[in-house]
């Protein structure tokens, strides 16, 4: 919230509201993320405590793969029908100038998603100290960047700055994790995630507006891309655990269908 209150302080609270609204929508991308690392911590807990690095490595792996698949398909439907959101939303041309606040600030969330579990790691292991670090030096990079950026680009230069912020805490992090505990979250399945979701938002600017009715056109984006990432994500079986929930599910079908 520190960029909050620098805005707020810096360019009046017309822009607060804007920036505000836009950090509502991105943090909707770390919302299954939450329940994913809650579940997981004590596996980790009892990994950590029993030294055990290679458990470890495979859990953060597998977390960072989910929570990115998950917080990255949320946004992609929030990115292709951002347009129409403001349209829908009340006084929506007024709250428009965030439009690429939502973008860096989802990226920002992403990144976040994908390494936060190494943060939990070190906070379980015997170098939990160096969360104290981390937060001196995040609050250091973000309120560095903030009077950078804000007079330069305004609520945008916030977002950016976060981004920024983001990338060099958890390049920190991710260093103390690898050193320390021998574990990153780099996978073959995140590498084919964020491939599948840069094609999926190519697909998107395809796509041409079927409807000027934002409800329609967002309806028949989020149908088709939707529809489209479902399946990508299980035919390139980016996860074996989704792809086993997604056979259940369609073998479910198979039996009601057999039982009529």
């Amino acid at each position: 919230m520190l960029d909050v209150f620098m805005i707020s302080s810096m360019k009046g609270l017309e822009f607060t509201g804007i920036y505000t609204i836009a950090i509502f929508m991105a943090n909707v991308v770390e919302i299954p993320s939450r329940s994913i690392s809650s579940i997981s911590q004590p596996i980790a807990a009892q990994a950590i405590k029993e030294g055990n690095s290679s458990q470890a490595n495979q859990l953060y792996k597998k977390v960072s793969l989910h929570q990115l698949v998950t917080g990255s398909c949320i946004f992609l439907m929030i990115w292709i029908n951002i347009d129409n959101i403001y349209a829908i939303i009340p006084n929506g041309e007024k709250f428009a100038d965030g439009k690429w606040v939502v973008l860096f600030l989802a990226l920002a969330r992403l990144l976040n998603v994908t390494f936060n579990f190494g943060a939990i790691l070190v906070s379980l292991s015997k170098y939990y100290y160096w969360g104290l670090f981390f937060t001196l030096f995040i609050t250091i990079t973000g309120i560095a960047t903030n009077l950078l950026l804000i007079p330069i680009l305004g609520i945008t230069g916030a977002a950016i700055g976060s981004v920024v912020t983001c990338l060099l805490s958890n390049a920190v992090q991710q260093w103390i994790v690898m050193m320390k505990i021998k574990a990153t979250p780099f996978s073959k399945g995140l590498l084919k995630i964020l491939i599948l979701i840069l094609a999926l938002y190519g697909l998107n600017v395809l796509l041409p507006q079927w409807s000027p009715n934002p409800y329609v056109d967002c309806i028949y984006r989020t149908l088709i891309v939707g529809s489209i990432t479902l399946l990508s994500v299980y035919k390139l079986k980016i996860s074996d655990e989704i792809n086993s929930i997604m056979d259940n599910f369609l073998q479910l079908i198979r039996l009601n269908k057999s039982g009529k």
